[in-house]
C-alpha cells in the first residue's frame, strides 16, 4: 500500500499514529523521510486534504502526559 506526498510521488507508509485528543494523524514513511501530519475533523473525522510535512525519524512515539 502507498500514498502520493505533496509532489504527487508514491510513498510507502511505515507507521501511522493518532494523537491521544484525536485531531492529529502522524504518518511516516519510507519515501523521502518526511512525516506527514494530518487534522482530523471531529464532526465528519475527514482528514485535511493537505498535510504539513514534518522532517522527522520513521519511528512515532507520542507521549500522554
Amino acid at each position: 500500500n502507498f500514498f502520493y506526498n505533496l509532489d504527487g510521488e508514491p510513498e510507502y507508509g511505515a507507521e501511522i499514529q493518532a494523537h491521544p485528543n484525536g485531531k492529529w494523524l502522524y504518518v511516516s514513511n519510507r519515501g523521502t523521510g518526511p512525516m506527514l501530519l494530518y487534522h482530523i475533523d471531529q464532526e465528519t473525522g475527514l482528514l485535511t486534504s493537505k498535510p504539513v510535512r514534518i522532517q522527522l525519524l520513521t519511528y512515532i512515539n507520542l507521549l500522554t502526559s
